[in-house]
């Protein structure tokens, strides 16, 4: 198990274990995933600090942001995810805490969508109790039983 008192953990390009790993990021920790390319993958991925999903995809078979945890997301285009937004696939995911969104030059048009969080098998549970945007680009999140979306207003 790969758990630690981190303060930041930076992942550029793919990260793979050999055998089941676990991670916790702890309340004062920071993950940032920002490699444009690559997957990271965990066996089991507990957010209960800052998660920056950056660029690329952050994969997981349990994914929980916990109620202190932050999902960090930043749009820079509309139409590639993991390229234009980062996101984050797992088998099951539980929700709780606040996604803050930000965008990097980029203003998303009203209406716009942007499936950041996907469930392959198991399902998606809770929502998050905070959702943080710039002003002028007012978001919510949608959840179905395997996505959850950012949407523009």
């Amino acid at each position: 198990m790969l758990a630690q008192r981190l303060y930041s953990l930076f992942i550029q390009g793919c990260v793979r274990y050999g055998g089941p790993c676990s991670f916790t990021n702890g309340p004062s920790g920071t993950v940032v995933k920002s490699s444009a390319s690559g997957t990271a993958n965990f066996q089991s991925f507990d957010n209960k600090g800052t998660l920056f999903v950056q660029y690329g995809t952050l994969g997981t078979t349990s994914f929980t942001n916990e109620s202190t945890g932050t999902l960090h997301l930043e749009l820079r285009g509309d139409t590639v995810p993991g390229t234009d937004f980062g996101v984050v696939t797992a088998n099951t995911a539980r929700l709780a805490g606040t996604i803050d969104v930000t965008t990097a030059s980029f203003t998303p048009p009203a209406g716009s969508a942007y499936p950041f969080l996907t469930c392959n098998s198991g399902g998606l549970s809770g929502k998050f109790s905070s959702v943080k945007s710039p002003p002028s680009v007012p978001m919510s999140v949608s959840y179905g039983p395997t996505v959850a979306t950012l949407e523009t207003r």
